[in-house]
């Protein structure tokens, strides 16, 4: 893990920046001029996510909060980390570092479950960082930990090896090695390297920690016995209660035999999901064939791909899995407070042509509650984006009862609902995309920005009006290589609570050739063709986004 510092200081006008950037006047959709520095929400409402968006106004633009000059492209074989200049690299956390007093320090030939469980994980992903006091000295850091490559862990490695000793051994210390890590960090004074430090907060949290599940299917009989750990780990959020939400994604890779299977209807489920029909590249299932063989054990990937709240203040406090907030493979756990008080959580399902959601709580926001906020996410409505073809689109509710194809007997209740939530959202034809990935909110605009990643099977446009718009792009070698990026506007009085919304495509990938660069995303015919925000001038390679991030001025 590495920390990006700033050395230096420089400064332009947002405007300056966008036209630098963009091009183009309304490059966000800001009307011609930055949002005032008094309507613009203060840096900490930013950071917990609990900011209303700013209303467009005529006055004086705000200072950006980033400058810096563009980094030119490096050659492939280039194993560095360039960053632009006035700006420094440190390395603040490694896999094996250990996080209490007394732990042990890595050593790879001496490596056992036992020490992964005391040192930092392996593989990080979504990070959150909690200031202390004023944040310039002392923070807490949350880390995901997303998978493990045990070829690159362990000499020797061979998944398919008859020493089922050792394969046990490896196993156990991949299992350690995933969930997420907990650590304090301080450091000497501001501009200064960040370090680990054995504070009171530090955890692990691993693919063994025991959970519980909340929220309407919380009780379901297939969810008996709670959760053991957490799988997969890859993007995530934090609430205006100071908790992490972390995003099980990929987790049907560890289960294997679903075609031995012998529940016919999770057979469907789990082939819907991505669980092998046969063994697994991993073998974990012939070490724990009791979890993760489905033909053994038909439930156990039901108690994965959920967003799990964990709380970086307490280190006894047990993880939960939050039903209400849908079961697929979720990259991202955004959170906002509509203009209604109520929670909002944006998420994606990070694979091909899958869809991306909304959660939105039945109850409002109260400051004065602090973590007992938390309940909010157990009790509301989760969303799933149908889109036209005209730019409109509909948040429709995945509520049982609510329409004939969410009823018995395709549903039998809510729960239902929410473990087969892919199912759910194909039932009411939610709109496919490439791979949604991190959605995130302006918090200077309000507006949303859906992350595309790619889509290497969109080798044809769909003959789906809406979802040939959305996803413009297609190559018949291969598909949407470099992927785009969505912009959503929440319509209505009640925000981002609201039914529908308005989008449009803001940004395609590219290789930016000049004549390769196209002015509407609509003449986009292959992978290669680029279209940035309307700027038709000279722009760096740009392809598979993932992850966003907006500075409080809406700097993306």
């Amino acid at each position: 893990m590495l920390a990006v510092t700033r050395r230096t200081h420089q400064h332009d006008t947002f405007q300056d920046l966008l036209r630098l950037r963009f091009g183009r006047r309304d490059a966000l959709k800001l009307g011609g001029v930055a949002a005032t520095a008094a309507t613009l929400p203060k840096a900490a409402d930013v950071f917990r996510g609990v900011a209303s968006p700013a209303r467009n106004t005529t006055g004086t633009a705000t200072r950006a909060a980033v400058a810096f000059a563009p980094l030119q492209p490096a050659p492939t074989n280039d194993d560095a980390v360039r960053v632009p200049a006035g700006y420094v690299v440190d390395v603040v956390a490694r896999w094996g570092d250990p996080i209490f007093a007394g732990a042990p320090a890595f050593d790879l030939g001496a490596q056992s479950a036992a020490r992964q469980e005391q040192q930092v994980g392996y593989n990080h992903d979504f990070q959150a960082f909690f200031p202390l006091g004023d944040g310039s000295t002392e923070a807490v850091l949350w880390v995901n930990h997303e998978f493990t490559a045990g070829a690159l862990m362990f000499p020797g490695y061979d998944p398919m090896t008859t020493d089922m000793a050792q394969l046990k051994t490896w196993t156990d210390i991949e299992l350690a090695a995933h969930g997420g890590t907990v650590m304090e960090l301080e450091r000497a004074g501001r501009g200064a390297p960040w370090k680990i430090r054995f504070g009171r907060r530090n955890r692990r949290v691993t693919a063994t920690t025991p959970m519980t599940f909340s929220g309407p299917a919380a009780s379901d009989t297939r969810l008996s016995g709670g959760a053991t750990g957490m799988l997969n780990n890859c993007s995530g959020g934090v609430t205006p209660w100071g908790t992490v939400l972390t995003c099980e994604e990929n987790f049907n890779q560890y289960f294997a035999h679903n075609d031995a299977n012998p529940d016919p209807v999770l057979k469907v489920t789990h082939a819907r999901y991505g669980v092998p029909a046969r063994a697994t590249g991993r073998g974990w299932e012939t070490v724990y064939p009791e979890r993760f063989d489905v033909s053994r054990n038909p439930s156990e990937p039901l108690k994965h791909g959920w967003v799990v709240e964990v709380d970086p203040d307490d280190p006894a406090s047990v993880p939960v899995k939050r039903t209400a907030l849908g079961r697929f493979k979720h990259e991202a756990a955004t959170v906002v407070v509509a203009p209604t008080g109520q929670v909002v959580v944006y998420s994606g399902d990070d694979q091909q042509f899958e869809h991306f959601y909304k959660f939105v709580s039945r109850g409002r926001y109260d400051r004065r509650r602090g973590k007992a906020n938390a309940r909010l996410l157990d009790d509301g409505d989760l969303h799933v984006a149908r889109l036209r073809a005209d730019g409109t689109a509909d948040w429709i509710a995945l509520r049982h009862g609510s329409r004939p194809e969410l009823s018995a007997p395709h549903f039998a209740d809510q729960a239902d609902i929410l473990l087969r939530t892919r199912e759910a959202a194909d039932a009411v034809g939610a709109t496919k995309m490439d791979r949604p990935e991190d959605i995130e909110a302006n918090p200077a605009t309000g507006r949303v920005y859906v992350v595309l990643t790619n889509n290497s099977r969109r080798t044809a446009i769909s003959p789906d009006a809406a979802e040939a718009a959305a996803n413009p792009r297609s190559d018949e070698r291969e598909g949407n290589k470099a992927g785009h990026i969505l912009e959503l506007t929440e319509t209505g009085r009640q925000g981002h609570a609201g039914r529908r919304f308005s989008w449009d495509v803001f940004m395609l990938g590219g290789d930016g050739a000049g004549a390769n660069r196209v002015r509407t995303p609509a003449a986009a015919r292959g992978y290669r063709d680029q279209y940035y925000a309307g700027w038709n001038g000279p722009v760096s390679p740009i392809g598979s986004p993932d992850n966003l991030a907006f500075s409080p001025d809406g700097l993306m």
